[in-house]
């Protein structure tokens, strides 16, 4: 079981509330969050034992996250448990997040406006409302393509920081400490 600080018992309760608005249900955004604090690896076990979440939840919460594909099963020698972790790069998490909102939000927005140009053109929707449609799909399409830019931007410069940053921390050497007598 993971020993859980009050700033980590907030930080996973915040998850679980913003994971909702992603499309990904409380416990597995609770559990999701978990695996990105703990240092080690964690079982389904471990997972519902720190969480005080039912085994059933925890399996359907860990099914699901591999369905986003952010976290990683594996299994150790003489073990029969599988031991869970999520990446460590918060970037990697946040472009997880914006994909799935991307799926739920944008692409049947995107699918039902080609669906209804479609039925436009058979049905004989007048030119100038056709026009407006196509309009409308032209800029869906350049505002979803600026803002995945910016975004794969922005994640990809703080992977980038996040990464130099680590570099520079194991690169400095360790002061040692004065003697006092």
């Amino acid at each position: 079981m993971v020993e859980l600080t009050p700033a980590m018992q907030a930080m996973i309760l915040h998850w679980g509330e913003m994971g909702s608005t992603w499309g990904l249900n409380r416990s597995a955004a609770q559990m999701l969050i978990l695996l990105h604090l703990s240092p080690d690896p964690l079982s389904a076990g471990e997972i519902s034992e720190t969480l005080g979440l039912a085994r059933s939840n925890v399996s359907a919460g860990l099914k699901e996250l591999h369905g986003w594909q952010v976290i990683e099963g594996s299994r150790h020698l003489g073990d029969r448990k599988e031991y869970f972790t999520a990446p460590r790069d918060i970037t990697v998490l946040a472009r997880a997040v914006i994909a799935a909102r991307h799926e739920r939000e944008v692409a049947p927005y995107r699918a039902a406006l080609d669906t209804q140009m479609a039925a436009a053109t058979r049905d004989g929707t007048p030119a100038p409302v056709l026009a407006r449609l196509r309009e409308t799909a032209r800029v869906m399409d350049a505002l979803d393509n600026s803002a995945r830019q910016a975004l794969d931007d922005t994640l990809t410069a703080l992977a980038d920081e996040a990464a130099s940053q680590s570099q520079n921390d194991t690169a400095k050497p360790k002061k040692k400490k004065k003697k006092t007598s």
